[in-house]
């Protein structure tokens, strides 16, 4: 497939270990875009189906999928839940926690649902134990779902644009023919390295 015009080469990483493949030269500057450009459009189409199922509104949705770089119009929306559903006091809990959690990069599993409205004082729907608000959470488990498919989206594309960056950096200081080579990759290597830590943590 020819690679289309004015389409930007962006650097991949092949495998699995990330150390490996940027040393091994697993980043490729002049590789087409085109399979990568089919995979983001691919994952693009994922993640606005995802805010739509997780946003009660469409600014809602819009402010979750800037995160992830995906462009919505109004003409976008899909109900996928009926709105009327964003009513009742639980599913519009889960729904404004999760996107929270979302936007820290947090999969917004029932639990960790919970546990955030506890650590940041915020009002349950109801005055139960945590474990009958647990059992509520799990039967609004299509948004957690949403929400958790989301997050997983907002962290490929972020972890993307982070390799893709470092890769360009990598191939400019290797053109240059940059003394510091090494020295680079290293750093390079130790901020993603920590950015997935401080996304796992």
């Amino acid at each position: 497939m020819p690679q289309p015009e004015n389409e930007e080469t962006r650097p991949v990483v092949s495998g699995t270990g990330l150390e490996n493949d940027l040393l091994a030269g697993g980043v490729e500057v002049n590789d087409t875009a085109s399979d990568l450009t089919d995979q983001i459009a691919d994952a693009a189409e994922l993640t606005v189906a995802s805010a739509l199922l997780l946003s009660p509104t469409v600014d809602h949705a819009k402010r979750l999928l800037a995160l992830a770089a995906v462009p919505v119009s109004s003409d976008d929306r899909v109900e996928w839940i009926p709105a009327a559903a964003f009513t009742h006091p639980t599913a519009k809990f889960v729904a404004d926690v999760s996107t929270r959690l979302v936007e820290d990069l947090v999969p917004p599993a029932p639990v960790t649902v919970v546990t955030y409205a506890m650590q940041h004082k915020m009002s349950l729907p109801d005055r139960h134990t945590p474990i009958a608000a647990l059992s509520k959470l799990a039967a609004a488990s299509h948004v957690t779902a949403a929400a958790d498919w989301a997050a997983r989206e907002v962290r490929n594309n972020y972890f993307r644009r982070a390799i893709a960056t470092a890769g360009q950096r990598i191939s400019s200081a290797a053109w240059a023919d940059t003394a510091e080579m090494a020295e680079l990759v290293k750093r390079e290597i130790a901020a993603i390295t920590d950015a997935v830590e401080a996304v796992k943590g």
